[in-house]
């Protein structure tokens, strides 16, 4: 558990920082996860999140938790952090060995609370970040796709690779594509583009994350009558593009400034939607 006092962990409701080798999530990444921007107590986008979750578990057949529960426990966690992190796991519990699970469940649910990072990732004067296109790929699987799960190996094996290649850039963000070479997000976020006018990001019914924030800027964007497409994106799109930028829950949205050939500054409708979202204000 973090030594700060205003953050602690949860395991099924009970303050701790252990749990049973056997649990699933621990050995077949087994689960789902979220995580949570705090303000001020306040679980920023939760009903989003929420939903997310409650999909998650739908594909993977897991016990929907109790919403009434969860939300106890954030509340318990939020009330004392100005400015931080929360993130809950939840994880089919303890099993035999072997894939197959057991028709019973006995799920386990972890709520962790942790400190804001102390910067954004590269962006040190307001301009963006470099970007990197991954040689590691997003392989396509239907069934998964959208979900915040447990196995993360691929982005793990990405960003080892963005590290061995850096050329001294230690700030540099991981873009991935699928194995046709169609762009599908960043290592830890969702990637939009904008040409001539025209807000697009990819299509996420084969692969990828369904941010919550990727989500909430659709609805922005619409909101600003601003022109949008959720299709497939090949990755050439990246040279044509005038704006490019990140979204997550915690980078709220983060322009890319070099990708490669590509260079540029975060413009008009960049600057649009991050003032439509200047309400969180680290967001802005």
């Amino acid at each position: 558990m973090a030594n700060n006092l205003n953050y602690m962990t949860l395991i099924n409701g009970k303050p701790g920082s252990t749990i049973d080798i056997n649990d699933r999530g621990l050995n077949y990444g087994d689960g789902i996860f979220e995580t949570v921007a705090v303000h001020d107590g306040v679980t920023l986008l939760w009903d989003l999140h929420w939903l997310r979750m409650v999909k998650g578990c739908r594909q993977l057949s897991l016990t929907i938790p109790d919403r009434e529960t969860i939300e106890q426990e954030l509340k318990l966690l939020a009330k004392k952090i100005t400015k931080g992190i929360i993130k809950i796991v939840l994880t089919r519990g303890v099993g035999k060995r072997g894939y197959r699970p057991e028709p019973e469940q006995n799920c386990t649910r972890i709520l962790s609370s942790s400190p804001w990072p102390n910067k954004k990732p590269g962006d040190k004067k307001g301009e963006g970040v470099d970007a990197y296109i991954c040689k590691h790929v997003i392989y396509p699987d239907p069934q998964l796709a959208g979900l915040k799960h447990l196995n993360r190996l691929t982005q793990v094996m990405a960003s080892i690779e963005v590290s061995n290649n850096g050329s001294g850039n230690n700030n540099r963000i991981g873009l991935m594509c699928d194995p046709d070479n169609n762009l599908v997000e960043a290592i830890s976020a969702n990637i939009f583009v904008i040409e001539k006018n025209t807000l697009k990001t990819p299509e996420l019914i084969n692969y990828g994350v369904a941010g919550v924030m990727r989500e909430h800027v659709l609805v922005q964007a619409r909101n600003l009558d601003i022109n949008t497409e959720v299709n497939m994106l090949e990755v050439s799109c990246l040279k044509k593009a005038d704006e490019v930028f990140l979204t997550n829950s915690i980078i709220g949205i983060l322009p890319v400034k070099t990708i490669e050939n590509f260079s540029s500054r975060p413009g008009e409708i960049t600057r649009k939607l991050m003032d439509a979202i200047k309400q969180e204000k680290y967001y802005a």
